[in-house]
C-alpha cells in the first residue's frame, strides 16, 4: 500500500497541470492582497459625503441657478459645496472629519437656509447660524476633541435625570417599562462615552472609535435569542448582534483591531472564502483524474497486470486524494502568510482569532493558526465530497474532463441552491449536501444557515452521500475489464 501511495504522489507531482494551477493561485493570492489593500486605502481617505466630481458639476449648477427662482435646488447644492471645501480644510483622517460629517451640514445649511430662503423657511432657525458655524468651527480648529466629549456627557446626563424623572410620575407598567429601557440605554451611552476620556479614544477613523460607536448603537438592544416568539431568521440576527457587541467590548478593552481585515491576518481568516474556488479545481482535478486519465492513456492496464488487489490500488489513489486536500490547504495558507505579509507586514499574525462561543455564553479567543486549524477542519466535509464525487465519476465514466467539470458545475448550483433554500426554507429539502456540508455553520453554538439542519442530521446526511459516491466508484471499477480499458 505504501508503494502505491508513494507511486500516486510521485505521478500528481509530475504533472503540468499541478504546478499551473499553483501558480494561478499564487498570482490569485497577490491580487487578492492588494485589493483588500487598495479597499484600505480607500476606507482611509476620508468619508467625504460629495465626490470631485459631483462638487464641480455643483459649482456649475450654482453659476447657472437663480435662488429666487429656485431656492430649494440652490440651498442644497450650495450647502453641498460649502461642506465639501469645509472638508477639505483638515486631514482626511482627523477626528475633526467626524464631527465635521456628524454636525455641520446642519449648520451650513441654516446659513444657506437664512440667506437664501423665504421666511417661513427661517422660522425653525432660533439662533444666527452664522455665529453658531463660527464657535463650532473655532472649536475645531482648537484641536480639542475632549471639548465635545465633555459636551456630549454634559447632554447625555441632562437627557437621563430627565427620563428618570419622567419614570417618577409614570403609573402605567408598559410606558415605565419602556422608561427603564431607555434609561438603561442611556446609562450604557454615558459610561461608554465617559470611557473615551478615560482610554483616550478620540473620535474618527480608527478601531477604537468603531468599538464605541458599535457598543453605543446596540446599547439597551434584548439579546434573547431563544426568545420563542422570534422567527429563526430573528434569532440569528440576535446571534450576530450579541458577537458584534461583546467583540467590540473586547476591542476597548484589550486595544487590538480584531475586525481589521485589510491584514495579512484579515485575508487568512478569509482564506476558504477568497481562495475557494481553486481549492475546489485543485481536489477536483487530481481526484478527477486519479483513474480516468490512466484509463484514457491505457496505463491503467500496466497497473492491473500487477501484484495487487483492485481494492488496494483504488483506496490508494482515493487516500492520495484525500492527502492533496490537505496539502492544498496548507500550501494557500502558507501563500497567503508570504505574500500578505510582504504587502501588509506580519504584525497582525499575533492578534488572536475572537469568537462569541454560545455555548458557554462567553467570548473565546484563539491562538489565529489554532483556530485556522478549527475552520479548515470544519471545512474539510466539502472538499471530501466535492474530491469524492470527482473520484466517483472518474472511475464510472473514464472521463477526466467529465469528472473535474462535474464536480465544479454542481458546487456552483448547489451554492445558488441553497441561498435560495436558506432564504426560502423548506424541510423536505434538508437533505440537499451543500446545506449541510460546511460545519463551520454549527461551531461555537451558533444558529446554522438553514433551519432543519444541524450538526448531527448534517453528519448523517454528508456520510450517506459520501458512502453512495464510494460503492458506485469502487463497484464501477471493479466491475472493469481490462481488455476493455
Amino acid at each position: 500500500m505504501g508503494s502505491l501511495i508513494k507511486n500516486e504522489l510521485i505521478k500528481i507531482f509530475r504533472k503540468k497541470s499541478t504546478y499551473i494551477v499553483l501558480i494561478i493561485l499564487a498570482l490569485f493570492v497577490v491580487l487578492t492582497n492588494f485589493i483588500y489593500k487598495y479597499m484600505m486605502s480607500m476606507i482611509n481617505q476620508g468619508n467625504y459625503n460629495t465626490s470631485d466630481q459631483y462638487i464641480e458639476y455643483a459649482r456649475e449648477q450654482l453659476n447657472n441657478i437663480n435662488p429666487e427662482s429656485d431656492r430649494e435646488n440652490y440651498i442644497q447644492l450650495k450647502t453641498d459645496v460649502d461642506f465639501y471645501e469645509l472638508m477639505k480644510q483638515f486631514d482626511e483622517n482627523s477626528w475633526q472629519i467626524y464631527i465635521i460629517n456628524r454636525d455641520f451640514q446642519g449648520y451650513l445649511f441654516n446659513i444657506n437656509v437664512y440667506k437664501y430662503g423665504t421666511d417661513a423657511d427661517k422660522e425653525g432657525i432660533t439662533e444666527n447660524p452664522q455665529e453658531v458655524y463660527n464657535r463650532e468651527l473655532n472649536k475645531l480648529k482648537n484641536g480639542d476633541w475632549k471639548q465635545y466629549v465633555q459636551e456630549e456627557i454634559v447632554q447625555i446626563e441632562e437627557e437621563l435625570s430627565a427620563t428618570k424623572d419622567q419614570k417618577q410620575m409614570v403609573k402605567n407598567e408598559k410606558i415605565a417599562k419602556e422608561l427603564d429601557n431607555t434609561i438603561a440605554m442611556l446609562e450604557t451611552k454615558l459610561e461608554l462615552t465617559k470611557m473615551r476620556i478615560e482610554k483616550d479614544i478620540p473620535y474618527g477613523q480608527n478601531f477604537m472609535n468603531d468599538a464605541i460607536e458599535a457598543r453605543i448603537r446596540s446599547a439597551g438592544i434584548d439579546y434573547n435569542y431563544n426568545d420563542k416568539s422570534l422567527s429563526y431568521q430573528e434569532k440569528r440576527a440576535k446571534q450576530e448582534a450579541l458577537e458584534e457587541y461583546e467583540t467590540s467590548k473586547y476591542i476597548i478593552e484589550n486595544r487590538q483591531d480584531v475586525k481589521n481585515y485589510s491584514s495579512v491576518r484579515g485575508v487568512l481568516l478569509n482564506m476558504f472564502d477568497e481562495y475557494s474556488i481553486f481549492l475546489v479545481i485543485f481536489v477536483v482535478m487530481i481526484a478527477g483524474g486519479m483513474v480516468s486519465s490512466e484509463m484514457e492513456k491505457g496505463t491503467i492496464k500496466m497497473l492491473l497486470v500487477k501484484p495487487y488487489k483492485r481494492w488496494k490500488i483504488l483506496l490508494a489513489k482515493y487516500i492520495v486524494s484525500l492527502m492533496m486536500i490537505l496539502f492544498i490547504f496548507v500550501v494557500t495558507m502558507l501563500m497567503q502568510i508570504l505574500i500578505g505579509g510582504i504587502i501588509f507586514g506580519f504584525d497582525s499574525l499575533s492578534i488572536p482569532a475572537v469568537v462569541y462561543n454560545f455555548n458557554t455564553n462567553s467570548l473565546e479567543t484563539y491562538n489565529l493558526f489554532k483556530y485556522l486549524g478549527i475552520l479548515a477542519l470544519s471545512k474539510l466535509p466539502i472538499y471530501i465530497l466535492l474530491g469524492t464525487l470527482a473520484f466517483a465519476v472518474s472511475c464510472i465514466f473514464g472521463n477526466t474532463v467529465l469528472a473535474i467539470v462535474l464536480p465544479i458545475i454542481g458546487n456552483i448550483g448547489g451554492a445558488i441552491v441553497s441561498s435560495l433554500l436558506t432564504m426560502h426554507p423548506i424541510k423536505q429539502l434538508a437533505i440537499f449536501p451543500t446545506l449541510n456540508w460546511d460545519f463551520s455553520q454549527f461551531l461555537f453554538g451558533k444558529l446554522p444557515q438553514y433551519e432543519f439542519t444541524n450538526l448531527g442530521f448534517a453528519t448523517g446526511v454528508c456520510i450517506c452521500y459520501w458512502v453512495i459516491m464510494v460503492v458506485a466508484g469502487w463497484f464501477a471499477f471493479n466491475k472493469k475489464e481490462i481488455k476493455n480499458v
